[in-house]
């Protein structure tokens, strides 16, 4: 057995040992540094990317894949053809641009068959490599040069082809192109990836047998090399097959995504189960007397749904585990109600609930909207925020520890330093995408064991709830309550802006109230769109006969609440906000809304937006202002709006057109970042991979070393990222 690290100090002294050693033989845990075309300097480049084992250096996967035996002619391209064409380069040269700051590079690339131009602009250093002679690929769009009227590629990918029939690089193979990692290239990538096949190349595999066996998958080793050495199977067209490699739908292909799924799911399902945990005894008991105190502050009959959620939730509550679950619904679908009843549960059982918002306006209104509920029960409710000071918040963190309180309601306050409960039973978070995921987590710490519910409006595709919330049990309330109307939605242009305003003229006569979005608080210089400043000054003076008000998040927390005050009580007939108003604020008489610059809002938010009118008697009505769609996506976007006013349906699409990253933002984007699978894309393995954990993991079907290096390889890959999935 080979000492790697005593290998590693003979490379010192011999590189020409070390590589008859250690290249006979490699294992997908053998670090990179011991490969062939890898030096201390390119391993560097390698680990800063991430990658510093062969099985990290293999999960790079190709971009694309070129069929280098069927590039087409020069002679048969058409503008816009997106492909690759293979070529000598018989002349080349650099030449002075007319604008200012602008190189160009050219060459003439010919296949025998017909010449064509490429160029390349503010790249000089490429007359060093790209010379007369040589022959290279180029991988690009096909354009028409508007002086010449030639056909031309313009900065393509390019890559330097070997002068053999065969090996990397030659004409007969289906080829896998890389993205350059540091400095190094595509192509070195490729020569350093193919080494690695040149020699035995051994593995532990991460799935059951009974896995690979119930869907046909190579074991890792050979699906690696089938994705990194590709050839059709015998019997397979290659056009089909290279069709196939385009769509990640081959065997081999479908394997990785599948794995990175299931090691994922065995993770979260790991993190679930900790969750649920309690070193308690706490006794639930639903009584008579809970039951009675419950109808008392309904202000309607739950529906079906809510219903069902909350015997969910109880049954959580009740149970010898703690809860980890997420409240999901739709706008208007009520939550909050269900909420309330859960924490009544627990009050009734002599523990505390605490309710946390991430703004202090929305923190307010529950707060009031709770308070006023609850008067009729002997609970005492107080409320919490960094705008609590002086003799106030020592009194209300004195009696919260001393369980005179029974429900605090606040902001991101009740999880810092310094606020501690006599005993927390319940903890609501609501907006869970608006905090940090880990900060639920941080609630554990202020009880023995709380439950904790999560809320959100935000309704989340399928493939998403398994991923950032994969630790969590589910609740969806999928039914809106009674008398809710379906808010109707519409797209107009600037040119039909004095058709909008008459509009809304027509509506302010009938005593209806507005709320016009802006994208921006004040005017940029960066981007030319609607600011909300300048936008309440034009439309004061565009309706002197009526009240018109500002909103956004620059405004200390008073001026906010007076704003909103004196809205809802119709003091003001217009209210012009930022997206401050995006999330859970409540006016039942705001029946129109105005969206300036509709097609830079994600569709979740958009529908979002929507979602603070029509929640009084009359139907709401929606007007999303278009200052010209700058692409098919922002076009997409506003049709689907219009269609449905189903918030599972828009997050289905809005995930589908912008994907995960955009879908989730910054602080939770790595838990859409896999090296295979897509969430939009494959979702059935996604589906798949949690059934089959979950079967595994009940039935007890791996051992006690196959479980640890599956959860190995899960803390490797996500156990670092941000805290996102810790659950403390």
């Amino acid at each position: 057995m080979i000492n790697r690290q005593n290998v590693h100090d003979r490379l010192l002294f011999n590189n020409c040992l070390v590589e008859e050693l250690v290249l006979k033989n490699l294992e997908l845990k053998t670090p990179v540094r011991f490969l062939k075309g890898v030096g201390p300097s390119r391993a560097e480049m390698l680990k800063a990317a991430g990658i510093e084992t062969v099985e990290e250096l293999l999960s790079w996967m190709p971009v694309r894949y070129e069929d280098r035996a069927f590039s087409p002619s020069i002679s048969s391209l058409r503008e816009g053809d997106k492909v690759s064409v293979n070529g000598m380069i018989s002349a080349s040269g650099r030449r002075a641009v007319r604008k200012r700051g602008l190189s160009l590079f050219e060459l003439i690339v010919s296949d025998g068959e017909g010449c064509l131009s490429v160029k390349y602009f503010n790249q000089p250093y490429l007359s060093g490599t790209l010379k007369d002679g040589c022959r290279a690929s180029f991988y690009g769009t096909v354009s028409r040069d508007k002086y010449t009227g030639e056909l031309a590629m313009i900065n393509p990918e390019t890559e330097l082809l070997g002068s053999g029939p065969t090996g990397p690089g030659g004409s007969d193979q289906i080829v896998p192109v890389y993205s350059r990692i540091d400095k190094i290239s595509g192509r070195l990538l490729r020569q350093i990836i193919s080494g690695i096949f040149s020699v035995t190349l051994s593995g532990e595999d991460l799935l059951h047998q009974s896995i690979l066996d119930k869907y046909g998958f190579p074991t890792t080793v050979e699906a690696f090399r089938l994705i990194h050495c590709p050839s059709p199977p015998p019997g397979v067209d290659r056009m089909l097959f290279l069709e196939l490699l385009g769509k990640l739908a081959t065997p081999a292909q479908k394997r990785m995504i599948y794995e990175e799924f299931f090691v994922f799911q065995a993770g979260m399902r790991r993190k679930r189960d900790e969750n649920r945990r309690r070193s308690g005894t706490r006794q639930i008991k639903i009584t008579t007397l809970l039951r009675d105190r419950i109808k008392s502050v309904l202000p309607f009959k739950p529906t079906g749904a809510q219903k069902r959620a909350l015997r969910e939730i109880v049954q959580d509550i009740a149970s010898p585990y703690c809860m980890n679950r997420l409240l999901q619904g739709d706008v208007g679908s009520g939550k909050t109600i269900v909420a309330l009843q859960a924490m009544m549960v627990v009050m009734e059982n002599g523990c505390q609930a605490a309710f946390m918002a991430p703004t202090e306006l929305l923190a307010e209104q529950h707060f009031k909207n709770l308070e006023r509920l609850l008067e009729v029960t002997p609970f005492r409710t107080e409320f919490l925020s960094s705008a609590v000071k002086g003799q106030s918040r020592k009194r209300i963190l004195r009696d919260l520890q001393n369980g005179t309180i029974q429900l605090i309601v606040g902001t991101h306050s009740l999880i810092q330093e310094g606020v501690s409960f006599q005993e927390l039973g319940l903890a609501v978070i609501d907006e869970q995408h608006r905090f940090g995921v880990v900060q639920r987590g941080r609630f554990r710490g202020k009880g023995a064991d709380p439950d904790v519910l999560v809320m959100t409006a935000t309704p989340i595709p399928r493939s998403m709830a398994m991923t950032v919330y994969g630790d969590l049990d589910v609740s969806i309330i999928d039914e809106l309550p009674p008398g809710r109307k379906r808010v109707k939605t519409v797209v107009r242009q600037e040119d039909q802006r004095g058709e909008v305003y008459s509009l809304l003229d027509e509506r302010l006569k009938s005593e209806e109230r507005i709320i016009v979005v802006c994208p921006l608080v004040e005017e940029s210089e960066q981007v030319d769109l609607k600011d909300a400043t300048a936008m309440h000054q034009s439309l004061a003076a565009l309706f002197p006969h009526c009240r018109v008000g500002l909103l956004h998040g620059r405004m200390d927390f008073e001026a906010k609440t007076r704003t909103m005050l004196e809205f809802r009580d119709g003091l003001i007939s217009i209210l012009v906000a930022t997206t401050v108003v995006e999330v859970g604020i409540d006016i039942p008489d705001a029946t129109v809304m105005l969206i300036e610059h509709a097609e830079r809002f994600g569709l979740s938010q958009l529908h979002q937006l929507r979602g603070r009118v029509g929640r009084g008697e009359k139907p709401g009505l929606c007007i999303l202002m278009s200052a010209g769609l700058s692409s098919e996506s922002s076009a997409e976007r506003l049709e689907v709006m219009c269609e449905s006013n189903d918030g599972f349906y828009i997050a289905e699409k809005d995930l589908e057109i912008r994907g995960p990253g955009d879908y989730l933002g910054a602080r939770q984007s790595g838990a859409a970042d896999f090296h295979f699978g897509s969430l939009v894309k494959h979702y059935d393995l996604l589906a798949a991979a949690r059934q089959d954990v979950s079967e595994i993991f009940r039935d007890n079907l791996l051992s006690k070393s196959g479980k640890e290096q599956l959860l190995n390889a899960f803390d490797h890959k996500w156990g670092q990222r941000a805290g996102l999935y810790s659950s403390s």
